[in-house]
């Protein structure tokens, strides 16, 4: 290893893909809102100065429609986001229906593990690698 820090490694299971763009999305809408907010801050800081003539009567007029849209804007948006994620994690956490149930017991210094393919327990778990569809050899960190 060069010591070298990547900022994209490569990807260690077949959801990592989805899981990074669920992030980037997450980056980038944070990124686009915190400069619009910041855009807003710095225009009202700009037209209502001291030594502007901006009106700065406190009266605000309240419009139900606008208040009603942005507050189902963000609902929507926010619904569309965990529905995303959510939908990420149940695909993780459901192995497909072809894949191989392997079971495995740790004890202190003690390993035990059971599969299919080996005939009765075992200390070492070796799995078939080698015809397993892209499904199947999903593997988690």
């Amino acid at each position: 290893m060069n010591g070298s820090v990547r900022l994209f490694p490569d990807s260690a299971s077949t959801i990592s893909g989805d899981v990074d763009t669920l992030f980037w999305a997450l980056v980038a809408f944070s990124a686009a809102l915190g400069l619009f907010l910041s855009g807003l801050v710095i225009a009202y800081a700009i037209r209502y100065r001291q030594s502007a003539p901006a009106s700065r009567y406190g009266g605000r007029a309240r419009t139900l429609p606008f208040e009603i849209a942005w507050t189902s804007a963000s609902l929507v948006i926010a619904f569309v986001i965990f529905g995303w994620g959510a939908g990420l994690f149940m695909r993780d956490v459901n192995p497909p229906s072809d894949a191989m149930a392997i079971h495995g017991i740790g004890k202190q210094w003690m390993w035990k593990f059971r599969h299919p393919a080996a005939s009765g327990r075992s200390t070492s778990c070796t799995c078939p690698w080698g015809g397993l569809s892209p499904s199947r050899s999903r593997r988690r960190m």
